[in-house]
């Protein structure tokens, strides 16, 4: 079993006086954990979904470009580097034309890596209302759901993409558990993390997030027992002004056999 570590986050308008040192350590009853984390995280996209549309964030080119939405500093980060990061991987890997017939994109937030792919039928999952919404006017395939009862059935999806998900759900086994029921054996699990990150430091909350658990050397291979790895690439810490995003590690995975 695995052990997750409490984060912490100051209280704003936007947390509905939601206890956070109650949503993140494991004291409450599991029910009442999960209710309070699902107002908690409606609460974090509300907030992140108001800097997208005020535009209040600004990237390493100033601002946002006029022809695209002003997003969120860490969604600025995912979708102008770490993903394509990724996706150059994945090329190396399965080939530039590489199609799938069924994806999943499991907590999307306001981007998808399917933006990047070739995926005849897909669905993006988040648990927020708000985030579904935003991406549903993009004209995308989603389901409000918990990634850890994923509404799919067994072996549905040849990719799945779990980018910025797993420090923050509060089950790390369960949601590694439904990834693994419903994608394929011979599917390929893309995995974007928090590298090496001081879980304590109080600068990180103030991006918007708490993060549950470190992935580090010493528990990564743990964490993934139960998969190949079949790619992993560390992204460093970059800073947009006085922004900063922390470390990424990129995995590309596929189920042991």
């Amino acid at each position: 079993m695995h052990k997750d570590t409490g984060g912490f986050m100051k209280k704003d308008k936007y947390m509905d006086n939601i206890d956070i040192t109650g949503v993140s350590s494991l004291e409450l009853e599991p029910a009442e954990r999960e209710l309070e984390y699902e107002k908690y995280y409606e609460g974090l996209a509300r907030k992140n979904l108001e800097h997208v549309r005020k535009g209040e964030v600004k990237t390493r080119y100033g601002r946002a470009p006029n022809d695209r939405e002003n997003w969120g500093i860490w969604h600025i980060e995912t979708e102008s580097h770490t993903f394509p990061i990724l996706k150059s991987h994945l090329d190396r890997l399965f080939g530039l034309d590489k199609k799938y017939k069924t994806g999943l994109d499991l907590g999307c937030g306001t981007v998808t890596f399917f933006d990047l792919i070739d995926v005849e039928d897909s669905v993006l999952i988040d648990l927020s209302q708000s985030y579904c919404e935003f991406m549903r006017k993009k004209g995308w395939n989603v389901m409000q759901a918990n990634a850890e009862a994923i509404p799919l059935s067994d072996r549905w999806a040849d990719i799945i993409v779990c980018s910025d998900i797993l420090e923050h759900a509060p089950s790390f086994d369960k949601v590694l558990n439904e990834v693994e029921r419903v994608l394929r054996d011979d599917g390929v699990l893309l995995v974007s993390v928090p590298w090496k990150q001081d879980l304590n430091f109080p600068q990180k909350a103030k991006q918007g997030f708490t993060h549950l658990r470190r992935f580090d050397d010493e528990n990564i291979k743990e964490r993934f027992g139960g998969w190949k790895i079949l790619s992993s690439e560390v992204i460093e810490e970059k800073r947009y002004g006085k922004k900063k995003c922390i470390a990424t590690i990129n995995l590309i995975l596929k189920k042991k056999q």
